[in-house]
């Protein structure tokens, strides 16, 4: 019998249960991931930190092994390191939008299998040509956005940071296994084998993905009929549109500079720890920085989540991030200045990198987030490009003069970044 709510004291329990009637749902405690959001989050970075370990183990060693393949330049092989990241922000729009019209699973499948040709390419690859190809090919599989999108439409918005920063714990364990390992498997397999070996991983993250990650549920409908706003009603492929809501684009600006920064660290102090601490040494300095700089991000996604303070953490991060440049373009150039510098940046990517991607899938919302992921992760990959150039041009000189450039890109976008403050605060659940 269905009974009419009426304002007043709530209506006594049946007393055909238990004496007192049943007990009130408990609710999920917050920042705490269901069962369900567990399994598929922890799935899905298995899939994607499967298709970057190879291209991490081969990042070490790719120039050397580029400039001794036939018909190789200087700028075929720059172009065998660097293509990768310009092919990856060219697709990831039309891959995040994508997504948004034949499903997120399917978009990661077509991705993966891109990925896994452009690596059988570059293992075949016996001319510098043939490996730039492949490189190209490789970076088509553009599904960064996707994954984010569908770990977005999996989670709770509660627990979204948590989710970014476990995305980021996986890319960065990858990161940290493939450089220290990558030489070594190489110096035993060879280069080539690399490749192959990536084009196999990836084939398997495609049929984990298949068999074991959910369908995100459907979007409800409006609760009046009415067909929603204009905005509601945009295709996801409206790119002006996207880059006209100004949240989005400071994030989109926040995660190009933090990667360009990014790239740019990687160009020029590897030759500063050669030069400090001899060849090869890179990785001691190195892995222990990340790995304090994974157990720092799990933290601030935790305190993020659990206390609603988003706004916080993603301006500590903003600070971090000025403050290391200033400190990379004062001492950069030795060894002390160096470690110094990277220790704050990866502190400052710490509290970036799972912020960021939450907040623009805070403000993405609806049939657009694909496409709004796919303008995030675009501008990061273009970043790593664009980063790529300035470290070369910065190569042999002095580092103050970029590296001040970039904290004065920072603190401009640090101050108008502050206007997102007061909406990155508690939600509610969706």
């Amino acid at each position: 019998m269905n009974v009419r709510e009426t304002p007043g004291p709530p209506p006594t329990p049946p007393t055909d249960g238990p004496i007192g009637g049943s007990p009130p749902p408990t609710r999920r405690p917050k920042g705490r991931f269901s069962r369900r959001e567990e399994r598929a989050v922890t799935i899905l970075c298995a899939v994607y930190a499967l298709r970057i370990v190879g291209l991490y183990m081969v990042l070490p060693v790719l120039s050397p092994y580029a400039a001794s393949l036939r018909g190789s330049t200087g700028l075929l092989t720059g172009l065998a390191v660097g293509a990768y990241g310009l092919s990856q922000g060219v697709f990831q729009i039309p891959f995040g939008s994508l997504s948004d019209r034949i499903g997120r699973k399917r978009a990661i499948v077509f991705g993966l299998s891109l990925f896994a040709i452009g690596s059988a390419i570059a293992g075949a690859a016996t001319t510098a040509v043939a490996l730039v190809l492949g490189r190209l090919v490789q970076g088509m599989g553009a599904i960064a956005s996707v994954v984010v999108a569908l770990a977005a439409d999996l989670t709770r918005e509660q627990v979204r940071t948590q989710t970014m920063a476990r995305i980021g714990v996986w890319v960065g364990g990858a990161f940290a296994v493939g450089m220290t390992v990558g030489p070594f498997v190489a110096g035993v397999v060879g280069i080539p084998s690399l490749f192959w070996a990536t084009a196999v991983l990836s084939a398997l993250g495609a049929i984990q993905l298949v068999v074991a990650v959910p369908e995100p549920r459907r979007r409800r409908q409006r609760s009046d009929g009415r067909r929603g706003t204009s905005e509601e009603r945009l295709r996801t492929g409206d790119v002006r549109f996207l880059l006209a809501q100004r949240p989005l684009l400071l994030l989109d600006v926040g995660t190009f500079l933090l990667h360009l920064t990014l790239t740019v660290i990687f160009v020029v102090l590897p030759f500063v720890f050669d030069a400090e601490f001899g060849p090869g040494r890179i990785g001691r300095a190195v892995v222990p920085i990340v790995v304090v700089g994974l157990g720092a991000m799990v933290l601030a996604a935790r305190y993020t989540d659990r206390t609603g303070r988003s706004s916080r953490v993603f301006l500590v991060g903003g600070a971090l991030f000025l403050v290391a440049c200033i400190v990379l373009a004062i001492g950069g150039t030795t060894g002390a200045g160096a470690v110094a510098g990277l220790g704050v940046f990866v502190l400052a990517v710490a509290c970036l990198e799972p912020t960021l991607p939450a907040l623009t899938t805070r403000f993405a919302v609806g049939p657009h987030r694909g496409a709004a992921m796919g303008v995030f992760h675009m501008a990061q990959f273009l970043g790593s490009f664009v980063g790529g150039l300035v470290g070369g041009a910065a190569l042999g000189g002095s580092l103050l003069l970029p590296f001040l450039l970039l904290g004065g890109l920072v603190a401009v976008w640090l101050l108008a970044a502050r206007s997102l403050a007061p909406w990155a605060g508690p939600v509610e659940d969706n």
